[in-house]
């Protein structure tokens, strides 16, 4: 009676949870696999810039110039009274410094 219950414990389980074919797992370790080794191709040098002898990472300078130019975007935009236009503050000025700062990445560092 027992080997029975377990039985169909067992075959509940299996028809909850199949296990996926063979071919699905081999799909899943190769995209897995090529995942791993894009990651991995992204550490092979530290993008850093000397200043004076000291090293400061890239995204360091892109931020300051992104914080810059979205404070002169601020000033420009509440002078000519077009600042309600952009939307909610909270949300549209981190916006602007990320895309400000990803531009100044692609536009000056990414070679």
């Amino acid at each position: 009676m027992n080997d029975q219950r377990c039985e169909r414990i067992h075959e509940h389980r299996a028809l909850r949870h199949p296990e996926p074919p063979p071919r699905m797992r081999g799909r899943c370790a190769r995209a897995l696999s090529c995942l791993v080794a894009a990651a991995l191709a992204g550490c092979s040098a530290s993008p850093s810039i000397s200043v004076l002898g000291a090293f400061f990472p890239d995204w360091m300078f892109c931020v300051l110039g992104a914080l810059a130019t979205t404070l002169v975007v601020r000033a420009v935009l509440g002078r000519l009274k077009y600042e309600r236009a952009l939307g909610p503050p909270v949300i549209a000025y981190p916006a602007l410094l990320l895309l400000i700062s990803l531009l100044i990445w692609l536009l000056i560092f990414n070679s």
